[in-house]
């Protein structure tokens, strides 16, 4: 894990440089081995198609969709290699707002992983509380238990997602993500992780209970053939930036029999 001053990322054209595969990043205080989020394909595939789904689903709609998702996506990516690879032929042939799309989709997916990592296991759209206060019924199986909003005036920007564990801790979470070009020599971790950070600081005091964190996070995905030393990873801050080395895992087993003791609670 490597920890970094949240004091740097938030100043303005701030870099987190070089990344050296013996002794990490620049910025780091200390450690130099990263965590390692294991990402299995099909949570993968479920995790994205969940995070895309606004209104009330069923399980049977998550997994449907994520089956959709897993046609389009499987192709992307490497799953042999140790870190988590994008096929080159694949993904930069088609249209920018294609992978574009795809990326961000990748990003909240890889977000919902981690955060389920760490016992996170109830969820919404951060719109979602503001559309039941207003009265609509927005259901699924993992819906939030507790948070709400404060009534009041609404922020311009706004992070994705709120998060409850099961000892009913709340967290605000922001998730980006983005395909690595080979002419992109480093990954943007710091302006990413900046812009997320601006996105939750105007909502901390808007969700009751207080949420007792709040997560920028940003998945940054390589191509196979990349030489950049630089990993495919998740860069997170909250209290500190944590760059986690992305570890693939194969789909096991059939799919639809597969979807992950974490899919319900």
């Amino acid at each position: 894990m490597f920890d970094f001053d949240p004091v740097h990322v938030r100043k303005k054209n701030a870099r987190i440089r070089p990344f050296d595969p013996k002794t990490g990043f620049k910025h780091a205080s200390k450690g130099s081995s990263p965590h390692q989020l294991h990402v299995d394909e099909w949570q993968l595939m479920h995790a994205a198609a969940k995070s895309e789904l606004s209104r009330s689903f069923s399980l049977h709609d998550a997994r449907s969709h994520a089956l959709s998702l897993w046609g389009r996506m499987r192709p992307y990516f490497v799953w042999n290699k140790s870190n988590l690879r994008l096929v080159s032929a694949d993904i930069f042939r088609r249209k920018d707002s294609s992978y574009t799309f795809d990326s961000s989709r990748l990003g909240e997916g890889i977000g919902h992983l981690y955060m389920q990592a760490h016992q996170y296991t109830y969820w919404d759209h951060l719109p979602s509380l503001y559309e039941r206060v207003a009265g609509k019924q927005i259901e699924h199986s993992q819906r939030l238990r507790v948070a709400k909003l404060r009534l009041g005036p609404r922020p311009e920007i706004q992070p994705d997602f709120v998060f409850e564990d099961d000892a009913k801790n709340v967290a605000l979470a922001e998730m980006k993500g983005s395909f690595v070009e080979f002419a992109d020599e480093y990954t943007p971790i710091t302006g990413t992780l900046r812009d997320g950070l601006h996105q939750l600081d105007a909502w901390k005091a808007l969700v009751i209970p207080t949420p007792s964190k709040a997560f920028a996070m940003a998945a940054f995905l390589r191509r196979e053939n990349d030489p950049r030393p630089e990993p495919s990873l998740l860069g997170l801050q909250w209290s500190q930036l944590v760059p986690m080395i992305l570890f693939s895992c194969p789909l096991r087993g059939p799919a639809l029999d597969s979807p992950g003791s974490w899919l319900v609670p």
